[in-house]
């Protein structure tokens, strides 16, 4: 019997009884290895479940505190070792089915989950006998379902039959377990990441800047204010949800910035976007290009905040109430109180030693619109 509780031990999923099982109507192998039959255990004992009623958590403990040294058996002795086994693999099974039903989606689809992950040129015979085969499985796969929601009514559900296509296996084929569960592999979850990532079409070829003038631009660091699917955010999640029971729906996670102050320097404008809303702009003049001090093309981010101070060079000394440097402490965006007028062509001849000038007005209003580490996207 020792060596039978052995064999069993690492092939039924304790789990699903952990958490209460109720009476059942076959032997099931308790969380702490012991197989137990509530219903057995019950009729065979009339003066145990007349003084603590047939609860199987209740009966389970009365036999492990006091039946096993009263010698009352958990389960029928009669049965064979080949029969006890199908039996506790019948209850197992059913316990799964029925656990899985409570947490499904009603509009699940294993078929088509599995066919618009694998590609249509998958034959639908092939297709059921993957999810036979996961079905089939001894202990039984996790009911974990994601449900992607991807907006504009788009989505895409994850269920048991698709997550094991991304668990570990053997040498043999064979799926891997720990501790009688299934193990995400990481390099699987990684690629399905990816390929969800594709599913998303607000993420799809969107690794581009677009301008408040309407072109698309390649950043440095591929900045994007088109905020687009986090893969390594989206394989972190899934590693957790992976074989954790229940249903859930999921909105993919992003990055990219919406939050920036965008500086046209072909057009002298600069704009202020928060949280993707135009809340600022303004005429600009930027960096003269004909004496080679034009304002440096890139991604930046305000690196301060002052008030009232000067900003001096080899040949110039200029007051300003407004002072946010986003390039060291040598170039940024300023009110410039001595210009008369901003935007069009002035940058060209008589721009600025590099930094960004504005109107005053509007300087201030920029000043109390951004925070520190705010970006700044500069580009002609």
């Amino acid at each position: 019997m020792k060596k039978l509780l052995q064999a069993l031990a690492g092939a039924i999923l304790c789990a699903l009884f952990a958490g209460g099982i109720g009476v059942q109507a076959a032997p099931a192998v308790m969380s702490d290895g012991q197989i137990f039959d509530a219903a057995y255990y019950a009729a065979q004992n009339p003066d145990v479940t007349a003084a603590l009623g047939t609860d199987a958590d209740t009966l389970y403990r009365h036999y492990t505190e006091y039946g096993k040294k009263e010698g009352r058996a958990p389960y029928d002795p009669s049965l064979g070792a080949e029969e006890l086994q199908q039996e506790i693999l019948a209850a197992q099974k059913q316990a799964a089915a029925e656990a899985d039903a409570k947490v499904r989606p009603a509009d699940y689809d294993a078929a088509a989950s599995l066919k618009t992950y694998l590609g249509r040129s998958v034959k639908s015979a092939d297709i059921q006998a993957m999810i036979d085969t996961v079905h089939s499985l001894t202990p039984a796969p996790v009911s974990s379902y994601t449900t992607y929601d991807f907006g504009n009514g788009k989505t895409f559900t994850l269920g048991p039959e698709l997550a094991m296509a991304l668990m570990k296996t053997n040498a043999d084929g064979t799926y891997a377990l720990e501790n009688g569960t299934y193990v995400p592999d990481e390099d699987k979850v990684k690629a399905f990441a990816v390929w969800i990532a594709g599913q998303d079409s607000g993420s799809k070829n969107r690794a581009v800047f677009h301008t408040t003038s309407g072109r698309d631009l390649k950043l440095s660091g591929g900045f994007t204010n088109h905020p687009v699917t986090d893969t390594d955010a989206e394989a972190s999640y899934l590693m957790g949800v992976l074989t954790t029971a229940g249903a859930r729906t999921h909105t993919p996670e992003k990055k990219g910035s919406t939050t920036y102050i965008e500086v046209d320097m072909a057009e002298q404008k600069a704009y202020y976007y928060e949280k993707g809303k135009l809340l600022w702009s303004s005429d600009i003049v930027t960096g003269n290009m004909a004496r080679g001090m034009g304002t440096p093309e890139g991604v930046y981010k305000i690196r301060a905040k002052v008030r009232s101070t000067y900003l001096t060079g080899a040949n110039y000394s200029s007051y300003v109430d407004y002072w946010m440097p986003f390039i060291e402490n040598r170039i940024g965006l300023h009110d410039a109180s001595w210009r008369r007028g901003f935007g069009g062509s002035i940058y060209k001849t008589s721009g600025s030693h590099g930094c960004v000038n504005l109107p005053p007005a509007k300087a201030k209003e920029l000043f109390n619109l951004i925070s520190l580490g705010t970006y700044v996207v500069t580009f002609y």
